[in-house]
């Protein structure tokens, strides 16, 4: 038996079917590719992931605005904060007279505490200062003051701390946990 050999236009066929599914493949993977930064992009801080965080953030405040932090003499609020290098974030310091009698020549101050090479400053928004007062705060009343953490645009991306104490009058400090982002 002789055998039959294939002719030149099978083997043509099969080429080209081999060089349209390279090709198939190819952009196959090149618009998987895309789509997985797209994803990857919308799901970032830049999208919803920071959409998140701030929505987490605002929970938080509202609800200590709701509660006012009346069980503990000094509180601060958000907890944590994610501040974008150059940019500036805000927080609320509360100090709650829980005594019988009013309490007078009440100071604040706040401290920095950041790693080497982030430069992160906290301040009071009313006077742009780390230490402020004397107050007078009658009792079963608060005082509330707003606190500014200013990260500079060449700060180092990581985490830095700012506390907030009223010495002299009670024990208790404060901190906000600060994420410097680009």
């Amino acid at each position: 038996m002789k055998q039959r050999r294939p002719s030149k236009s099978n083997k043509k066929g099969a080429i080209e079917l081999g060089m349209n599914t390279i090709i198939i493949v190819v952009i196959g993977i090149t618009l998987l590719s895309l789509a997985l930064v797209w994803i990857r992009n919308m799901m970032g801080e830049s999208g919803i992931g920071g959409l998140t965080q701030g929505a987490f953030g605002q929970a938080e405040t509202a609800i200590s605005d709701i509660y006012k932090g009346t069980s503990e003499e000094l509180t601060l609020s958000p907890e944590t904060m994610n501040v974008k290098q150059g940019s500036t974030g805000k927080a609320t310091m509360a100090f709650a007279n829980l005594e019988q009698s009013d309490v007078s020549g009440v100071n604040f101050k706040i401290t920095s505490a950041a790693d080497s090479g982030q430069k992160v400053k906290c301040v009071f928004a009313s006077n742009l200062k780390d230490t402020i007062g004397p107050y007078e705060v009658p009792s079963g009343k608060q005082k509330e003051l707003d606190v500014l953490i200013q990260v500079a645009t060449d700060s180092k991306l990581g985490t830095a701390v700012c506390t907030v104490t009223a010495p002299g009058t009670v024990d208790a400090e404060k901190t906000v946990l600060i994420t410097i982002g680009a």
